[in-house]
Parts: C-alpha cells; structure tokens; sequence
C-alpha cells in the first residue's frame, strides 16, 4: 500500500474546499449568463433546474428573499428575480431588466411592485405581475446613491428610504421618482435628507421607520 506524506494528506484536504468554491463559482457565472439570454431574440430562454435551486440558495444565503401573504415565494440574486407560487415558476431576467447584481428587495403587495436595490443599475421598481425581460416602470440611477446599504419602503408616505451605513446618511425618494422615464416625465424627488444616522428600523408593517444618532436619539420618523 502506498503511503502518502503528511504534507501532500494536508494539501489535498485543503484542496477540496477551494474546488468545491472554484465549481460553485463556474455554476454561478454560467447561470448569470443563462439569465442574460433571456428574451435576446437567440430563443434560448430557459433557465436549468440547477440555476434556479442554486440562486434561490444564495438568496435565502444573502437575505434576499421574502414570502407575500398569498404565499408566493420572491427571491432574487445577481441578475434574476424569481416568483414562485402554486402557479408554478415566473422571472425577471434579461437585458432589458438592468438586473445586474441585486443587493436588497421590497416587495409592495398594496401596488403589486417588486423594488429592488441593484449594485450596477440603481433602484428598480417592476410590476410583479409582468414578469420576463421587461424594462423597469422607475428607475433611480446608482449615480445617485453611494454606498447604498439597504433600502426600505414607507407606504403611509409614499417613500423609498435608501440608508448608507458608510456615509451614515439617509436620503428619502419619492416612491414614484423616476430617471429613465421621458424628459418630460423625469421625476427624482428627494423629499428629505437626514445627517449622522448611526442606526434604522422599521417600526411598523406600514413601513414607517425611525433614525437615531450614535447616542440612541430619535433623529426622524416616518410616522406622521
């Protein structure tokens, strides 16, 4: 029986995890590049069993998925959006979304809209409703927000709350502002501004929410 040294035992058992990383990360770019096809006119629209299983893993992995109250499963990761219902299995995906590389998600049952904070293309709203490689209905460009760490949806007051944990800032959007609309019917309203946000939370199913400053102080509500 061949005997094999401590030395090579130690690199091979070192070996298997950076192999499995190095496969899921080939199983990963493959199924960006699947999503990306979608609806191109090639007629390669389908997404593999495997892609779907994979994205859905990852985004209960990254906190990007959520239940609505009809029991629908919504989940997204890179550049997929995902519905999945009794109905059986709807996406957004394909050139036309600018789904690039989604960081965070709301999903607004009251106006049936999917928002997603997208680290490429900025904030997107789609109808949840009219899935496929469809442009969004608004769109804040990243241009306008710098290290976006989660963004949250004030129903009561019409908002999309974009907090930045860097620049311990909050800046408060219209939630119909809009930059990829026509001239005429751009609209990117920033309703507020709050400085030296230290922490957020949500502080009802409303989506009204509360700032503090780093010694706990009640900085803004979104309550009226």
């Amino acid at each position: 029986m061949r005997a094999f040294s401590p030395i090579f035992i130690c690199c091979l058992i070192f070996a298997q995890p950076v192999f499995a990383l190095t496969e899921m990360m080939t199983m990963e770019k493959t199924c960006v590049e699947q999503a990306k096809r979608v609806g191109n006119g090639e007629g390669k629209d389908d997404i593999s069993t495997e892609c779907v299983t994979l994205f859905k893993a990852k985004a209960k992995e990254f906190g990007i998925q959520k239940k609505t109250s009809k029991g629908e499963d919504v989940f997204a990761f890179k550049n997929l959006i995902f519905i999945e219902s009794a109905e059986g299995l709807s996406a957004f995906s394909g050139q036309s979304t600018y789904l690039n590389d989604v960081q965070s998600m709301i999903v607004d049952e009251v106006h049936n809209e999917i928002i997603v904070l997208d680290k490429v293309s900025g904030i997107l709203t789609f109808s949840s409703t009219l899935p496929g490689n469809v442009t969004p209905k608004r769109v804040i460009p990243a241009s306008l927000l710098r290290s976006v760490s989660n963004i949250a949806l004030d129903l009561r007051n019409e908002e999309i709350v974009v907090y930045s944990s860097v620049f311990k800032k909050a800046i408060l959007f219209s939630r119909f502002a809009n930059g990829r609309g026509k001239s005429n019917e751009q609209k990117l309203e920033i309703k507020k501004t709050i400085q030296n946000v230290s922490s957020y939370a949500p502080t009802s199913s409303k989506g009204d929410y509360a700032f503090y400053d780093e010694f706990g102080s009640l900085l803004s509500s979104g309550r009226p």
